[in-house]
C-alpha cells in the first residue's frame, strides 16, 4: 500500500526532526544523564521512545495564534537531573539553529518560519503537500 501525499509529508517531517534528535544526542548526551529506565538512543524504532531526547511535532490549525495552521516541536529531555537554566537554553538555542537545517534538506526549496514561543516551536509557512 502506498503513502497518501500527507503521509509522505509527515514522514518527511519526522525524519527531519529524527536528524535534530540525534545532533543534539551528539552534543548533550555527554553532559546531562539519560533516564535510566529509558533505553539508549538508536536502540528503539522511534527516536521519539529513546535516547536523552525526545523531538516531536504535533499539527495545529493555529486558530488562537493568529499565525494560520502549523506545526507546534517540542523537545523533550528525559533525564533524572534537573537541568541548569543555561542548559536548557543551550538545547533551545541548538535546536534553533538544527531545526530549520534539518528542514531546509528535507524540503528543499520551501519556505518556513521557525519561531520560538517560550520552550516550544512554531513552524509555518508552505505547508502544501
Amino acid at each position: 500500500m502506498s503513502l497518501t501525499e500527507l503521509e509522505q509529508w509527515e514522514l518527511k517531517l519526522r525524519k527531519a526532526l529524527d536528524n535534530v534528535d540525534a545532533e543534539l544526542e551528539k552534543r548533550f548526551s555527554d553532559k546531562i544523564a539519560r533516564h535510566p529506565c529509558r533505553p539508549p538512543a538508536g536502540t528503539t524504532s522511534s527516536t521519539k521512545s529513546d535516547g536523552l531526547f525526545s523531538v516531536v511535532s504535533a499539527f495545529s490549525l493555529g486558530l488562537t495564534t493568529g499565525s494560520g495552521p502549523g506545526y507546534t516541536i517540542s523537545i523533550r529531555v528525559s533525564s533524572l537531573m534537573p537541568l541548569t537554566d543555561d542548559e536548557h537554553e543551550s538545547i533551545l538555542s541548538a535546536a534553533a539553529i538544527l531545526i530549520p537545517e534539518a528542514l531546509a534538506t528535507a524540503f528543499p526549496c520551501r519556505s518556513f518560519t521557525l519561531e520560538r514561543i517560550g520552550d516550544n516551536f512554531r513552524l509555518t509557512g508552505d505547508l502544501s503537500l
